[in-house]
């Protein structure tokens, strides 16, 4: 019999009454369906009045300059309230779909690649790493990561904007190996040097991240035993070519739906099914 308890656990969090509704349906019917679900992005009704573009953004610090100061305020305040309707709108996808799980894994895919609109100033970029984060929810972690790393919304949190062949920024680079992928113990410090080399002059672009070339850095560089002029989609490909690389991701997983601790043959067992 479906208990609630079981449905807790994977993070699903579904009232008594729901759990009855899955029962009858079967429990591998349900998860079948949960996966066929499309990506569906929200309205982004919330955004009508928000910056969508660079050009946006310098027209709107024009015109505040001449607004009164309840202007500001009230421009400011309109803004938080539209961005709120978005968190809402998340927020009741989770509690009330009939197959809320790749809302779910949105969430753990949220936390692990954090971007918050206090830090990116961008709703519309928040908006985009949402969209992006739900259409790759169950697909190619490798695939997902690359995207991330070519974002707006990732390049503003982890201040790769400012990062310049002249004035190395290791943010994004340091976070990459890191937290994203491989985990300490997994690379050295020359590669996050190296890595940041890589990322010198991918700045803001349109709708992705876009290099600079009077940014870029072009000389050859020394990552994860490799040597070449990579750029971002070099780095991403060589880090899943490394043998640790299934693991951070799959403790994580086993973390966030069933584990506090996993077992460490869980880990490799579930790392090794992902490589594959």
């Amino acid at each position: 019999m479906m208990q609630l308890s079981n449905l807790w656990s994977l993070r699903l969090g579904f009232s008594a009454r729901q759990s009855k509704k899955i029962e009858r349906q079967g429990f591998e019917q349900f998860l079948k369906k949960s996966f066929a679900t499309s990506p569906d992005t929200p309205e982004s009704h919330f955004l009508l009045e928000a910056p969508l573009t660079k050009d946006n953004v310098k027209d709107l610090f024009k015109s505040r300059r001449s607004m009164s100061k309840e202007d500001k305020k009230t421009n400011k305040e309109r803004a938080i309230k539209n961005f709120k309707s978005f968190q809402r709108w998340w927020i009741e996808r989770m509690q009330n779909a009939d197959y809320p799980l790749r809302e779910k894994m949105l969430c753990f895919w949220h936390n692990h690649f954090v971007a918050t609109v206090k830090k990116v100033k961008m709703p519309y970029w928040v908006y985009q790493h949402n969209a992006l984060l739900r259409q790759h929810a169950f697909g190619n972690f490798r695939e997902l990561t690359r995207a991330v790393v070519n974002s707006n919304a990732m390049v503003s949190y982890l201040d790769n904007n400012k990062n310049k062949k002249d004035s190395i920024n290791e943010n994004l680079s340091r976070e990459l190996l890191e937290l994203f992928t491989l985990g300490i113990g997994n690379y050295t410090e020359k590669d996050i040097k190296e890595g940041a080399k890589a990322l010198a002059g991918l700045s803001f672009g349109e709708e992705t991240a876009v290099y600079r070339r009077p940014r870029e850095n072009n000389e050859v560089k020394t990552y994860l035993g490799q040597k070449g002029n990579f750029k971002a989609d070099d780095l991403i490909d060589i880090i899943f070519e490394q043998p640790s690389a299934p693991y951070l991701i799959t403790r994580k997983i086993l973390q966030w739906f069933i584990y506090d601790n996993p077992p460490k043959s869980l880990v490799l067992k579930y790392g090794d099914y992902l490589r594959k």
